[in-house]
């Protein structure tokens, strides 16, 4: 099966001019147009905050595999026009209240 050829790694390596295949297919995996310089500065920033995340969730057992990935699949599809609600478990003795609005400038 090694003479399949992807074309969309094709493509993309005559593009953008990244010739390794691995990262090349690990860019379009995640959702990202190795040929659009935008996109490439996108997929570092979110693989060094991924790595970041990794690094801090990774180390805490109360994290499972899958947990992780369906936070990070979270993450990237984050749409700041949509209403969220966020449940937590925890024993509190007074009410808190948490604002996530991104449209708010910081002052």
């Amino acid at each position: 099966m090694s003479n399949i050829i992807d074309f969309a790694t094709e493509r993309a390596k005559r593009k953008s001019g990244i010739h390794d295949p691995k990262l090349l297919e690990d860019i379009i995996d995640t959702g990202f147009d190795p040929s659009d310089p935008v996109d490439l500065d996108n997929y570092y920033s979110w693989k060094n905050f991924e790595g970041q995340l990794n690094e801090t969730l990774y180390t805490d057992d109360a994290w499972t595999d899958e947990a992780i990935q369906r936070l990070l699949a979270d993450i990237k599809e984050w749409d700041t026009g949509e209403p969220y609600t966020v449940t937590i478990d925890a024993n509190f003795d007074d009410t808190y209240e948490f604002n996530f609005d991104s449209d708010k400038e910081k002052g």
